[in-house]
């Protein structure tokens, strides 16, 4: 991968920043994991937590709906999106309020199995491109799997999964937490990084003029790269990539943050790049002052 030149806003940036990560200097521990049942406990109490778990029980009683090619051909086919995207967000939905399900109740046997079903199916998905962001150049979809919006998304998920209740899910499939860090990284950082066939289809990334996908893809991909990347100079190259990205956003934007697709990506683009940088200040407190 070819590293991009220094931006303002690293400039800004402590001048130690990024060799304490290369060091091993920063911090992941954002959350808690499923162990820590003390500060469970006190999330349990939180307004939304009931709402969470009703959501979690109705999941348990459905199945995995299965995401045919069938169906997510038809967005080539007949221009239709809607079909498989219902599938693609109902599957990370679920898994998202059943993995909250069992931390917040510490129930792993009502939960854990239709958990397992959820992570399980959404390893073997094909692709974690939406059909209507995927390439079909003469039907070399397969081989050609960008990272769009919502592949950085999943791998978010995932890598929320592996850190809260990775030791969790050994318990039930031994080995499972390693083969969630490997296909999600695979997927997402890698592919983006080390697959140059894949790089045209990463505008987000290699664009001089930045778009919406900007921060929203990096901020997804900086946490998954943080979560799951054992290797510290990795993280810290990866970082660095990611915080070019939401500079050149920056850097192409006003101070009213106006933004050509409408106020509806005021709070995607613009709260992702606030996600991004509370992410950055987190990993070495009091770096983003």
């Amino acid at each position: 991968m070819a590293v991009k030149k220094s931006t303002t806003m690293e400039k800004l940036l402590p001048a130690d920043f990024f060799k304490k990560i290369a060091g091993g200097e920063y911090r992941t521990d954002y959350y808690p994991k499923f162990s820590d049942r003390k500060a469970w406990k006190k999330v349990r109490k939180c307004e939304v937590a009931d709402r969470v778990i009703a959501m979690a029980d109705k999941a348990v009683e459905q199945q995995v709906l299965p995401t045919p090619y069938s169906v997510y051909r038809q967005y080539q086919v007949t221009g239709d999106r809607a079909n498989y995207e219902h599938l693609f967000f109902t599957r990370r939905d679920e898994l998202s309020v059943l993995a909250l399900a069992v931390c917040l109740t510490g129930d792993k046997e009502k939960y854990m199995p239709r958990l397992l079903d959820y992570a399980v199916a959404i390893m073997e998905e094909t692709s974690w491109c939406v059909p209507s962001h995927s390439h079909w150049i003469k039907q070399t979809w397969m081989n050609r799997r960008p990272v769009d919006l919502f592949n950085a998304q999943t791998g978010m998920v995932m890598a929320m999964l592996h850190y809260v209740l990775g030791e969790e899910l050994d318990k039930e499939i031994e080995g499972l937490s390693e083969r969630i860090r490997r296909i999600t990284l695979e997927r997402t950082i890698y592919t983006l990084f080390y697959h140059p066939e894949s790089s045209e289809m990463h505008g987000w990334y290699n664009t001089d003029k930045p778009n919406n996908w900007g921060p929203w893809c990096a901020a997804n991909c900086l946490l998954t790269v943080l979560l799951l990347e054992h290797d510290n100079e990795k993280v810290a190259l990866f970082a660095k990539e990611l915080l070019h990205v939401c500079a050149r956003f920056v850097s192409c934007h006003a101070d009213d943050g106006y933004c050509n697709e409408g106020p509806s990506y005021y709070s995607k683009a613009g709260l992702q790049l606030f996600y991004a940088f509370v992410t950055f200040h987190k990993m070495v407190p009091g770096s983003m002052d």
